[in-house]
């Protein structure tokens, strides 16, 4: 009914405005490898967007609302097939900026760090560097950013109705609880570095079935603190860390500590082959920092156009704890309003765990994938 509810008020306030429509349709066809057979699939996947600027004396106001309409039908050959369809609000904001100064309120993206392929500040969001069409849900909030002419950037947000875990939460924010936080990114040396955190309350009652905790409190605050930086030196180098706290009690540990570290460079071959690495460090402990029982993933990617509308690239993510190899290579043809993706996913075994993409597919087993995507 909230969804009906937007739609109808957006056309109405289309009707006598001058917004500006576009969309973004794109369908996909591929084929995968389940734990009891292969899994065919067809979907479709319209992301309608509506805009309006409002030029002002001393600021510019404006809004932007978008819905994502989607079908998916899926078939076991195996035996046995089902039908989604879903539409959701994607992007509802009002936006008032100046040349030093914005404010964002609604249903928006919020993204921030250097990291590339695993990114420990995936906090808002569920990005997956696979993912041709980049979708992730928004969050509700309020986002101010002020920019200063040495290039310094302050961001404070505060988010409010969002009952869903974002980024690497496990357990969602207390309903009705307002969270909090800000951002700060400031030029050092040949690049810069930023420092973040957030703050909100957690609930014993919205504890997913797979967490057995009985000595966690009723309500309990989680803290997260973040360093992140970016620096050229003729390679790129960046890092991003994070570490989380809250009280779980004695059944669960207290601190998540999260740690990447980056490079990237393009090598003088043919049209220019950029290659970007990364490695990734996940631990869960009573104490931050510790890499006792961490988990480790490896990831790289590599970008090579063969020419202005056909580019060739490929990312490999390798988890040292579980000694799996996950391999994604694309290759995509762009037009003016075209693009084409022919997408081919596989594991060195059988597994479902890797996956962060909000795509149709989410590239955690074997298959082959035809995607269209077409941008008016």
């Amino acid at each position: 009914m909230q969804t009906v509810k937007l739609i109808v008020f957006f056309i109405v306030f289309t009707a006598f405005t001058s917004a500006e429509w576009q969309g973004q349709l794109s369908t996909i066809g591929d084929m995968r490898k389940t734990g009891d057979g292969y899994l065919s699939q067809v979907g479709l996947r319209y992301i309608s967007t509506w805009s309006l600027t409002v030029p002002w004396p001393t600021a510019l106001f404006d809004t932007e609302i978008s819905f994502n309409f989607n079908g998916l039908y899926k078939r076991h050959h195996s035996g046995g097939e089902t039908t989604d369809f879903d539409i959701s609000p994607y992007r509802f904001w009002v936006r008032r900026s100046t040349d030093k100064l914005e404010i964002r309120i609604g249903l928006q993206k919020i993204t921030f760090g250097t990291a590339r392929l695993l990114r420990p500040l995936m906090w808002f969001d569920k990005l997956d560097p696979r993912d041709p069409l980049q979708l992730t849900e928004g969050v509700w909030g309020l986002r101010i950013r002020r920019d200063y002419s040495n290039n310094t950037n302050v961001w404070f947000w505060g988010l409010l109705w969002n009952n869903e875990p974002k980024g690497w939460e496990l357990i969602p924010t207390k309903k009705n609880n307002i969270e909090f936080g800000g951002h700060v990114q400031v030029p050092i040396w040949k690049g810069e570095i930023g420092f973040s955190t957030h703050n909100r309350i957690i609930s014993r009652n919205d504890l997913p079935s797979y967490l057995e905790i009985n000595t966690m409190p009723k309500a309990t605050p989680e803290v997260r603190a973040a360093i992140d930086g970016f620096f050229d030196i003729g390679v790129g180098l960046w890092f991003e860390s994070s570490i989380v706290h809250a009280d779980y009690g004695a059944d669960f540990p207290n601190w998540q500590s999260f740690l990447t570290i980056g490079s990237d460079y393009t090598f003088a071959v043919g049209n220019g082959l950029t290659v970007t690495a990364e490695h990734f460090i996940y631990s869960q402990d009573d104490k931050p920092l510790t890499t006792d029982s961490a988990t480790q993933l490896t990831g790289l990617m590599a970008m090579y156009p063969i020419s202005i509308f056909d580019q060739l690239s490929s990312i490999l993510f390798y988890s040292w704890e579980a000694e799996l190899a996950y391999l994604f290579i694309s290759w995509q043809r762009t037009y003016d309003d075209w693009t084409i993706n022919l997408n081919t996913f596989f594991n060195s075994k059988s597994d479902v765990s890797f996956s962060l993409s909000q795509s149709f597919s989410d590239f955690s087993s074997r298959g082959i994938q035809l995607m269209l995507i077409f941008n008016h």
